[in-house]
């Protein structure tokens, strides 16, 4: 007992000090997961395109927080196109909003252009990755309503034709 107690008393001491760092390593890892989705649903709620595409830089290697966010970012900009207001545009008292919050053909086609872009860059990085198929689903169909925004039925077609391939 005498010879071997020191030493096994120093590996059962490394092997409880591993431990130890290795789950302190891990709750870090959850805790900066679960920082990034709470800033993730903080933005979608401004409805700030321009937040969420901070948040999708800052996190890119936390999940799927990137995909999202760029998702996220392209609903705001499709929905502003659609329909002719601003993102996080001030409504008035009567409930319309102001008229410097209205956009112009020449915004509608930029904010059309930046939806697809992000769609597609989603598309892109996930695509025929299994554990990411409904982002990879949610970017076409992104894309396909950013065609039919713009009247493009065929390349709107084409992108459901992808969505039903990528199911099969």
């Amino acid at each position: 007992l005498k010879k071997w107690s020191t030493p096994i008393f120093l590996v059962v001491l490394v092997a409880a000090g591993g431990y130890f760092m290795y789950q302190r390593y891990h709750q870090s890892k959850r805790a900066a997961m679960g920082e990034a989705f709470l800033q993730l649903t903080a933005a979608q709620e401004a409805g700030k395109p321009e937040a969420l595409l901070s948040i999708a830089s800052t996190h890119s290697s936390r999940g799927s927080v990137e995909e999202l966010a760029k998702l996220s970012a392209a609903d705001i900009y499709l929905d502003s196109a659609r329909s002719g207001i601003a993102p996080g545009a001030i409504r008035g008292e009567d409930g319309l909003p102001a008229p410097e919050s209205l956009l112009s053909a020449e915004d509608r086609e930029a904010f059309l252009t930046k939806a697809q872009s992000l769609y597609q860059e989603v598309a892109k990085e996930t695509a025929g990755d299994p554990f990411r198929l409904v982002q990879t689903l949610g970017s076409h169909y992104g894309v396909a309503a950013v065609e039919e925004t713009r009247g493009n039925w065929d390349a709107a077609r084409v992108q459901l034709d992808q969505i039903i391939q990528i199911c099969e």
